[in-house]
């Protein structure tokens, strides 16, 4: 019973060191401990952001880590990276590795293969390494907002200035609000006296009287030259019973004209003649008649009488 026992404990204590060595074991095979590595060499203008152990990645996999880095005699920072051999078939010598630092998150490398068939790297090859750094990005384009923020500050610290235009404005504009409180208007304000503005006001409303009368004269005299247009200009007025009297005499000069040359060839004839001689003179009492009523009529027409001189004030 007794040697039972202990082999039952050996056995169990036999199963838990297997056990412990069985996960140590998948746990180094997990982390590629018994796994061929192969090593690539890096060169980078600065290690700022460059640690061991940072990860390598294809495609946003992780096939690889930095196993070190250190400055050479050149100053050129040379960085060791460990890739394990399965992985190390899809690097060559086309590969670009890339050096990130995101804004957010940790910095790591990154590898990119444009031509699988190009010749694969031996271990003396050195691949150039490029920067994406976005924190400095960032800083770069923040610069240009900071050195405008600073302008403004400066601006805002000078306009503020107790000595500023701004201020000077400020207290004058305060000096007028002021004194448009206490006095009547900008007027007796720039007048400086309360008198002085009140004889403007009033001389103001005296021209505006003034130019009411005006304004009436003016109307008065529109309506005098609308009826001396009518008188003279209508279709009864003088104009027109001057034409009338002028087509009157005319018809009686062209009567008279015949009547003259009539007188011509009765010439031989004196009685006729005679006769003649009568019926012209009536022709030109008729004339005269014509001509004297012409006389009357425009001045009936004409007004004989002046209106009384209107004063302006």
């Amino acid at each position: 019973m007794k040697s039972s026992a202990n082999f039952r404990v050996g056995l169990f204590l036999f199963m838990s060191v297997v056990m412990i060595v069985g996960f140590i074991v998948f746990i180094l095979i997990r982390k590629n401990v018994f796994t061929n590595h192969i090593y690539f060499t890096l060169s980078s203008s600065t290690g700022e952001g460059i640690s061991e152990g940072m990860p390598l990645l294809f495609s946003g996999f992780e096939i690889g880590k930095v196993e070190k880095f250190e400055l050479d005699n050149s100053g050129t920072v040379l960085v060791l990276i460990k890739v394990p051999e399965e992985h190390a078939l899809r690097i060559n010598k086309s590969s670009v590795f890339t050096l990130e630092r995101p804004l957010i998150g940790s910095s790591r490398f990154i590898v990119t293969t444009p031509n699988f068939n190009e010749t694969p790297a031996d271990r003396d090859y050195v691949f150039e390494t490029k920067m994406v750094d976005d924190i400095n990005e960032v800083i770069k384009k923040l610069q240009p907002m900071v050195e405008k923020i600073d302008e403004i500050a400066t601006n805002l610290k000078t306009l503020t200035d107790e000595k500023s235009h701004l201020n000077k404005t400020l207290v004058h504009v305060e000096k007028i609000t002021g004194d448009l409180a206490q006095k009547r208007g900008i007027i007796e304000m720039m007048a400086g006296d309360k008198a002085a503005a009140t004889q403007f006001r009033e001389g103001v409303a005296h021209l505006n009287n003034s130019l009411g009368e005006i304004e009436t004269l003016v109307s008065n005299a529109n309506k005098t030259l609308v009826k001396a247009d009518d008188q003279i200009l209508g279709d009864e007025g003088t104009l027109s019973k001057i034409n009338l009297i002028v087509e009157d005499v005319n018809k009686k000069m062209a009567d008279l004209d015949i009547l003259i040359a009539s007188l011509i060839k009765s010439g031989e004839n004196l009685q006729e003649g005679t006769k003649d001689m009568d019926v012209l003179r009536k022709d030109l009492d008729s004339i005269i008649n014509s001509v004297n009523s012409m006389v009357k009529d425009v001045r009936s027409v004409l007004p004989t009488t002046q209106d009384k001189e209107i004063k302006l004030p």
